[in-house]
């Protein structure tokens, strides 16, 4: 039971933890799609509010911008600020892949109870050691990213675009209908018709602009 001002009660509904969860869900999805650069915050940690931490939170600042292997027994992860550099209000670059080959997550300790885990993992070790020299560096940014931004073209080939579904249209789709849907399929048109305009340069032929007025006649 639930209670509010005024004494008014709201029972709780005969409804399953995974029922409500999901409804939630789709609408916690389609705010986060739907918001717009400016309503985001890329950088959340200002120099005043890391100032006003306590000491043992900002003992290892000069690391945490370290692209280096971190260790916990048989597992090896990487710690890849290259990847959020926005975050420390640096510009955002392609990020490039680590060294790990395609088989280094298919293991686990089953089966390895005496294994030296310091010797197998030896090739990983002077990564961490010599941590500083890898502090991930980039220019200062300074104004949002433009659409032809090569990390956003890179970033738009190889992600996901959005977290809800947008295959689906809205007219078949039961109780809350997100706007991301609508909001995805309007983009993808206008990202298509972009780079149709960029590739027919600057003087295109007759032929080539009716043919992408007709297809921007078609998809608008």
């Amino acid at each position: 039971m639930f209670r509010f001002g005024h004494g008014r009660e709201l029972r709780s509904l005969d409804h399953s933890w995974t029922d409500t969860t999901k409804h939630v869900l789709k609408v916690f999805r389609d705010a986060l799609e739907s918001m717009t650069e400016d309503q985001f915050i890329w950088e959340p940690y200002s120099d005043e509010l890391i100032e006003s931490l306590p000491d043992y939170c900002r003992i290892g600042r000069d690391i945490w911008r370290v692209r280096a292997p971190i260790f916990c027994w048989d597992v090896v992860e990487v710690h890849l600020p290259d990847r959020v550099m926005r975050q420390f209000g640096l510009k955002q670059m392609i990020p490039t892949p680590f060294l790990f080959d395609s088989t280094h997550f298919h293991h686990d300790r089953r089966g390895r109870p005496n294994t030296n885990w310091e010797l197998k993992h030896a090739q990983w070790l002077p990564f961490w050691n010599q941590r500083l020299q890898y502090i991930c560096e980039a220019p200062i940014n300074r104004e949002p990213l433009r659409y032809d931004d090569p990390y956003l073209i890179w970033f738009r080939r190889i992600t996901r675009l959005v977290i809800g579904n947008p295959t689906l249209c809205p007219q078949q789709q039961q109780g809350y209908v997100p706007n991301s849907t609508a909001y995805e399929t309007i983009v993808r048109y206008i990202h298509s018709m972009v780079d149709k305009a960029k590739s027919l340069g600057d003087q295109p032929s007759m032929e080539d602009f009716y043919m992408f007025c007709a297809m921007v006649r078609n998809e608008g």
